[in-house]
C-alpha cells in the first residue's frame, strides 16, 4: 500500500511540476505581450501625434496663401471691372471662401482630436446671431430658389455666454 501511494504521490508531484512549468510559460508569454502592447500603445500615440502635427501644418500653410487669394479677390471685385469678370470674381471669392472653411474645419478637427480646442464664454445675442448665420447663407439659398426665414422662439433667451463661431457652426 506504501509503494502505491508513493506512486500517487509521484504521479501528482510530475503532474504539479509539469503544470508549473506550463504557468511560467504562460507568465512569460503574458509579460511579453503586455511588453508589446505597451509598444503597440506608444507607436499608436507617436503617430496619432504625427498626425495632428501634420494636419495642423498642412492646414496653416494653406490658410495663409487662400487667404491672400481671398484678399486679392476682394480688392479686385472693387475695381472697374466687367460684368462678366465680376462673375468670375465672384465664383472665385466663393470656391476661396469654401476651401477656407474646409481647411479651417481641418484645422479645428485636429485640435479637437488633439484636446486643444478652446472654447469662448462671451456675451451672444440669441437673435443676432441665427439672424446673422441666415444672412450668411442667403444669397445662396436665393440662387437655388430657396426662400428663407428666420424667426427666434420667444422662450429662447436673449443673451447667452458661450462661443458664438461654434454655435454658429451648428445653426
Amino acid at each position: 500500500a506504501y509503494d502505491a501511494q508513493e506512486q500517487v504521490v509521484e504521479e501528482r508531484t510530475a503532474s504539479l511540476k509539469k503544470t508549473n512549468e506550463e504557468l511560467v510559460e504562460e507568465i512569460e508569454r503574458r509579460k511579453k505581450l503586455e511588453v508589446d502592447l505597451v509598444r503597440a500603445k506608444e507607436e499608436a500615440l507617436d503617430a496619432k501625434s504625427a498626425e495632428e502635427r501634420f494636419l495642423a501644418n498642412m492646414s496653416h500653410e494653406i490658410r495663409t496663401p487662400l487667404n491672400s487669394i481671398v484678399g486679392f479677390t476682394r480688392l479686385i471685385m472693387d475695381t472697374d471691372v466687367s460684368p462678366q469678370q465680376l462673375e468670375y470674381l465672384k465664383s472665385v471669392k466663393y470656391s476661396s471662401n469654401h476651401l477656407l472653411a474646409i481647411i479651417n474645419d481641418i484645422l479645428e478637427l485636429s485640435k479637437i482630436k488633439a484636446g486643444q480646442l478652446d472654447l469662448e464664454q462671451a456675451p451672444i445675442s440669441t437673435r443676432e446671431l441665427a439672424f446673422s448665420v441666415i444672412n450668411t447663407v442667403m444669397i445662396n439659398a436665393q440662387n437655388k430658389g430657396i426662400n428663407l426665414d428666420c424667426e427666434v422662439a420667444p422662450n429662447v433667451p436673449q443673451g447667452i455666454k458661450g462661443d458664438a463661431v461654434r454655435l454658429g457652426q451648428i445653426l
